[in-house]
């Protein structure tokens, strides 16, 4: 339950209720196998799980373990942070029994993320012949041919969903991209005709617009846009595939006239004033941008995304006293909406300046709309000033959330974390999870720790085989000998004791002297 007005606590409180419940339901009768699933989910989701893998291995089976407990237990493991010991569980049980396509799906889902598409096409084929009927099925074993090359099959297989269920949004759009990437425009329109027969929304009206600049029919595509725009239901993929296609066509006018036309509209699209301000607000006088945010504040919550995109520029373009008035002025709206409070998180830590992150965002645990990226800010923010209880806990917390961008820089933090204390598994499958790693210096530097950690636990090699690793590790990150960087210097020096620690022999000390001496500047 994670509605508006409960916070994480309450969440909590409300999944510790829910295992009572069903302990009970398990007296009632300790046989039924739904019931000991149900509760070793919920374990596993409030992260206890040494609880959870009891709860799936309960011993009113006399060790006969139900297949779907068994897929639980695979399941748990993955959610863990061990994903290669739960697909090797879970591969396992289908294979005991391969009408299981709830174990199949779940190994659809970790095999795409791990971009083993070979066995994401094999996984997406049996769930096809266990439900043939099933259109989301077929839907994946498109993708999972699409993303093999295979653009011939996938574009049949997207068909067959499509034609067995024309309202299946993302059958429909994937066909349709891939026809007009392909040129064929015809068998695009054909598509979107049909989506028109069964859609009624926004994103509809996205690809009819691609469609459009496609067949160079400008003037329909601008008429196109302004009904998207006009529209208060249009999400922020649709806005931005507006804001890129005519962008593309070289019509800036037309957009920026079309966007400010939508806010001063009787219901205006409250993304149209941050998409106004993400695109022509640094082109304009400062003073222009803040007219319109004070004419778009009679609109309420609906200027808080314009406002939010605003508080972005500033600190992208470093304009902190401008930002903070900003902040000290709109406060208690900023404090009181979960995308804004984020942003100002954001904000704070884009000009470094991470007490007042921390302050700021002291409050996550009882506000509902605590995400893995504010997790991951209020980490770093922690790190950086000193206050840090346990990092390592609030990324294990972010897992559990609803997975946003910022999960794979908490799987690249976890990996770290576990390389650090020698569970070598963990630490391989954090980072596996964590890939394509994030593209920021800090997590490419601690990968190439973490590469060098289990290198040498593996016993691949020893400690001068792994010199390399480290030296890419400075070349990545040339701060780290700054004053301001103390805990990744911390966290350099950390690898390399437990390096020391993993290759034992009679000149680890010498090595670890070499180490020191190329550090010592610090």
């Amino acid at each position: 339950d994670r509605s508006p007005s409960r916070g994480l606590g309450d969440v909590y409180k409300r999944q510790e209720e829910a295992v009572a419940a069903i302990d009970t339901a398990i007296k009632l009768d300790p046989h039924r196998a739904e019931s000991h699933d149900e509760k070793a989910r919920l374990l596993a989701l409030a992260g206890c799980v040494d609880e959870a893998f009891t709860a799936a291995k309960p011993e009113e089976f006399s060790g006969q373990i139900p297949i779907l407990l068994r897929g639980r237990e695979a399941w748990i493991h993955a959610i863990d942070g061990n994903l290669t010991l739960g697909i090797l569980v879970m591969e396992a049980v289908v294979t005991e029994d391969p009408s299981y396509y709830a174990g199949w799906q779940w190994l659809a889902e970790w095999y795409a993320h791990t971009e083993n598409l070979a066995a994401y096409e094999k996984a997406v084929t049996e769930m096809v012949r266990l439900a043939p009927s099933d259109v989301f099925a077929r839907g994946h074993l498109a993708d999972a041919k699409r993303r093999l090359a295979d653009r011939l099959g996938a574009k049949t297989e997207f068909r067959r969903a499509l034609d067995s269920s024309p309202d299946y949004w993302f059958a429909g759009a994937q066909l349709f991209e891939m026809h007009l990437e392909d040129a064929e425009l015809d068998e695009a329109a054909e598509t979107l005709e049909v989506l028109n027969a069964h859609q009624d929304n926004p994103q509809v009206l996205a690809l009819e617009l691609k469609l459009r600049f496609r067949q160079e029919d400008q003037d329909t595509a601008v008429q196109v846009a302004t009904e998207i725009c006009a529209n208060r239901t249009a999400n922020r993929w649709t806005l931005n595939t507006v804001a890129e296609e005519m962008l593309n066509a070289r019509l800036p006018e037309h957009l920026e006239e079309i966007l400010l036309r939508s806010m001063s509209g009787i219901e205006p699209n409250p993304l149209c004033g941050a998409l106004w301000v993400e695109h022509f607000a640094r082109e304009r006088e400062s003073t222009v941008a803040e007219s319109h945010l004070k004419d778009w504040q009679g609109l309420g919550d609906d200027a808080l995304p314009a406002v939010a995109a605003y508080l972005e520029l500033l600190a992208e373009d470093g304009k902190t006293n401008e930002l903070e008035a900003l902040i000290e002025r709109e406060r208690d709206a900023l404090h009181g909406n979960d995308t804004t409070w984020t942003t100002v998180g954001s904000a704070f830590s884009t000009l470094d300046q991470h007490q007042k992150v921390c302050e700021w965002l002291a409050d996550w645990e009882e506000r509902p709309g605590a995400t893995p990226y504010v997790l991951l800010l209020l980490a770093l923010s922690q790190r950086k000033t000193g206050t840090s209880e346990d990092t390592v806990e609030l990324s294990r917390k972010a897992l559990r959330l609803e997975p946003d961008c910022a999960i794979g820089a908490h799987n690249v933090l976890l990996s770290f974390a576990e390389a650090v204390n020698g569970n070598t598994e963990k630490a391989d499958d954090h980072l596996t999870r964590a890939k394509p790693l994030p593209d920021m210096p800090y997590y490419q530097f601690l990968a190439q720790l973490i590469y060098a950690m289990l290198k040498v636990q593996r016993g691949e090699c020893g400690l001068f085989g792994i010199n390399e690793n480290l030296k890419c590790a400075r070349k990545i990150y040339p701060w780290l000998y700054h004053h301001s960087e103390r805990e990744t210097f911390k966290d350099y020096k950390r690898c390399v004791k437990r390096l020391a620690h993993d290759c034992r022999s009679w000149w680890t000390p010498l090595w670890r002297v070499l180490q020191w001496i190329r550090t010592a500047k610090w």
